[in-house]
């Protein structure tokens, strides 16, 4: 009776190209993350003030680029499958009410909070209230 090989599950170059890929997707993030237009904040700020300085008024996204999702968990280079809420802490290094508040420090008399949206795409939106 002929012995069978066993078939491959994977190779260590298909593993070396989808860490590098969650890395790239995770760094790419990052830089969305803290890269901020200042020209189409400040214009969605006065957008706000037009709008009658409304709360949680909704003045930037930052869209992000999404890995692989398990369930309701994100793929991370690390091995660690997390939800949306410690994945981008994960991307940042820190955590996200430490971007919001970097930004807030760069206004005067306007308070930013934060949302996250993962449907059709993850966005991290800021909102200003008075």
């Amino acid at each position: 009776m002929p012995v069978s090989t066993p078939s491959i599950l994977i190779s260590i170059s298909e593993l070396m190209t989808s860490n590098a890929t969650f890395v790239a997707t995770e760094q790419g993030n990052k830089q969305r993350l803290e890269t901020l237009d200042t020209t189409l904040f400040i214009q969605n700020l006065h957008t706000w003030a037009g709008a009658g300085y409304t709360d949680s008024f909704v003045v930037y996204k930052f869209p992000l680029v999404i890995p692989t999702k398990i369930g309701s968990l994100y793929q991370c280079s690390d091995g660690v499958n997390r939800s949306l809420w410690d994945y981008i802490p994960f991307c940042l290094g820190y955590p996200i009410l430490t971007l919001v508040q970097n930004i807030e420090a760069r206004v005067s008399g306007i308070n930013l909070t934060f949302s996250l949206s993962e449907d059709p795409t993850v966005v991290l939106s800021i909102h200003a209230s008075k």
